[in-house]
């Protein structure tokens, strides 16, 4: 992994952003993949973040600022000053970064299992120092043990993946823990406030989480989930496990206006 210094990186984002030509998308891809090489720009609120232009979703916030921006604007509707967040399936530190810049968080832990990803997210928080972020590189799931990770298709660093039917690129063995054991070993304290973006695992990480919804539950999650046509939750164990804890669903609509097939929800605690 290669971080170009801020010059290069501006003259990258001038030719990136500049004028069209017919191989232009080819290239750019072909140089970050090639080189493993990655930009630096201003994110945020007086942030940095170091992005990969091959990868989709790092191309998005290299161009227009953000990906997904309305789950941080869900996640801001409802922070409170003394917030601890937590950010499971935190990639490379887009929601973190904004995190620990967010002064009304007291606390940000990151979960990130993918080895690959979690050397980049440490790397860019490194980028925006600050002593209340904490990341961790194991997995969190329903039991404790070992597992394997996959990597996400090419061009999305994000779609890494715990779940066996999405084993489509090179595996990792991941140690896992459950969100009881990690309170329990005072790794880290009770989320007021957390982001659940995990590729499908999220109901697994939700059940090692018993202990912690029985005693201190979360006052509101942000989680991806896929959709039916309709825009209802696909895995009804999921949302009941929710609304059986008292959480009330909203949907978090995309700026573009278009339902996608994986969608994000806020669950409040009513």
């Amino acid at each position: 992994m290669k971080i170009l210094s801020e010059p290069v990186s501006n003259l990258v984002a001038k030719y990136v952003l500049g004028r069209e030509h017919p191989a232009k998308q080819r290239l750019i891809r072909w140089f970050f993949r090639l080189t493993g090489s990655r930009v630096v720009i201003h994110y945020g609120s007086g942030g940095k973040i170091s992005l990969d232009l091959s990868d989709g979703v790092q191309d998005s916030i290299f161009r227009y600022g953000a990906y997904e921006p309305e789950v941080w604007t869900a996640l801001e509707s409802v922070a409170k000053t003394g917030d601890v967040f937590w950010d499971i399936g935190a990639n490379i530190g887009s929601i973190a970064i904004r995190a620990v810049l967010e002064p009304r968080f007291k606390n940000v832990f990151c979960f990130e299992a993918h080895p690959v990803n979690y050397k980049v997210l440490v790397g860019n928080l490194g980028m925006n120092p600050s002593e209340k972020v904490k990341p961790f590189s194991f997995a969190l799931g329903e039991r404790a043990g070992q597992l394997e990770i996959a990597s996400g298709p090419p061009g999305n660093a994000g779609g890494a993946s715990l779940m066996t039917e999405n084993r489509g690129g090179k595996t990792f063995r991941v140690q896992c823990k459950t969100i009881d054991q990690v309170l329990a070993e005072g790794l880290a304290t009770p989320p007021t406030l957390l982001k659940l973006d995990v590729e499908g695992w999220e109901l697994a990480v939700l059940k090692g989480a018993t202990e912690l919804f029985r005693q201190n539950p979360p006052r509101a999650l942000v989680l991806e989930a896929a959709v039916n046509p309709d825009g209802t939750i696909k895995d009804k164990e999921l949302e009941q496990f929710l609304v059986d804890r008292h959480y009330r669903r909203t949907h978090i609509a995309r700026t573009y206006g278009r339902m996608e097939g994986v969608e994000n929800f806020l669950f409040a605690r009513q």
